[in-house]
């Protein structure tokens, strides 16, 4: 209903601003149609005039400017007369191409995250690329599916693990994200409360926060509260511990995907997460991965996977809070259509 209104709106600024152009320009051709005869003639006598009493050379110029007036008075004339036409036509183009690419800019701040083999554990059909499942590496039973979260309590985590002090192999924003990941699972009350703080940036269905694209969250305030709701409500657990492998393998994948401009899992010669993953080492269980498109800092990329707006079962969510994970990789880049991209492949132990 709120994108309806959302259309309605738009569609109605268009039809005003269109017919005010109609108005403006219906004039102004009118005027152009009758005050362009008179001046087009006045300057073929000037020029003929002139032409009398110059010298050779001078009079050969100017006969080529009277035929030039000449030949340009029908087409000057037919400009005027669909002069309306012509401005209405490239404001309605130019309306179509900003609202392709507003609409382009609010759908394209939804995280994304997907699959990792194509195929669940169980042996089911395909997972859908918005709703991501978790694979046991090839050769080795994989667990059930991937539960909500539940009331597991783990050893607490080794600061020197968690994103403090920096790890080597992260960049300044993979090494926030890793932060905002093991704040999230260590203390979920806290990032439960920044999630809050969201809502007082939420005008409808954009959330706008400075330093940030727009974010058009199409459950509006009810997925913020949902959840903050769930973090109030989740166990802590153990951080996550970086492996080099597992960055190697989300670099991968961000190298190959971004520069291209394609979204989701498989690469595009047809990689998914396991040969990723077989590239650098081997998952001792499940591994998952989730990509998020657009954001540019480690908590907006955080805080958008754990809301997991429109997306069924909340996939990202379940991934990045299950207490079986405890290593992870994460690469951050450019993507050539979405602006920024970052892949956080995570697992249930690994041997790099």
């Amino acid at each position: 209903m709120a994108n309806r209104t959302v259309v309605t709106r738009i569609g109605s600024a268009i039809a005003v601003v269109v017919a005010f152009g109609l108005s403006l320009f219906d004039r102004l051709s009118a005027t152009l149609v009758l005050w362009l005869p008179d001046r087009l003639g006045a300057v073929r006598s000037h020029l003929e005039e002139r032409s009398r009493s110059a010298s050779k050379r001078t009079r050969a110029v100017l006969v080529l400017l009277r035929w030039a007036v000449i030949c340009a008075g029908p087409v000057l004339l037919a400009t005027a007369r669909y002069l309306k036409l012509l401005v209405v036509s490239g404001l309605l183009i130019t309306m179509g191409f900003t609202l392709a690419r507003w609409i382009e800019q609010h759908r394209s701040m939804a995280p994304v995250a997907v699959g990792s083999s194509g195929a669940s554990p169980g042996g089911g059909p395909a997972p859908r690329a918005s709703d991501p499942v978790l694979a046991a590496p090839a050769g080795v039973p994989g667990p059930p599916p991937a539960v909500p979260v539940q009331s597991v309590i783990t050893a607490a985590p080794d600061p020197a693990t968690t994103g403090r002090p920096g790890v080597p192999f992260l960049a300044p924003l993979e090494q926030e994200v890793l932060n905002w990941l093991n704040r999230a699972r260590t203390d979920p009350a806290s990032v439960a409360g920044a999630i809050r703080d969201l809502k007082r940036h939420l005008r409808g269905q954009t959330l706008t926060v400075p330093g940030e694209p727009s974010w058009w969250v199409k459950e509006g305030a009810g997925v913020l509260d949902e959840a903050a709701s769930v973090l109030d409500g989740t166990e802590p657990m153990g951080g996550l511990v970086p492996m080099e492998g597992l960055c190697l393998a989300a670099r991968d994948h961000r190298d190959d995907t971004g520069p291209k401009g394609l979204v989701g899992h498989t690469g595009s010669g047809g990689a998914k997460l396991s040969d990723r993953l077989e590239r650098h080492g081997r998952s001792r269980g499940m591994a998952g991965e989730c990509v998020s498109y657009g954001a540019r800092s480690g908590k907006w990329i955080v805080l958008q996977l754990l809301v997991d707006d429109d997306v069924p079962g909340r996939g990202h969510r379940q991934c990045l809070l299950d207490p079986r994970f405890d290593r992870v990789g994460i690469a951050f880049g450019k993507h050539s259509s979405l602006g920024s991209m970052c892949v956080i492949d995570v697992s249930e132990g690994f041997d790099e």
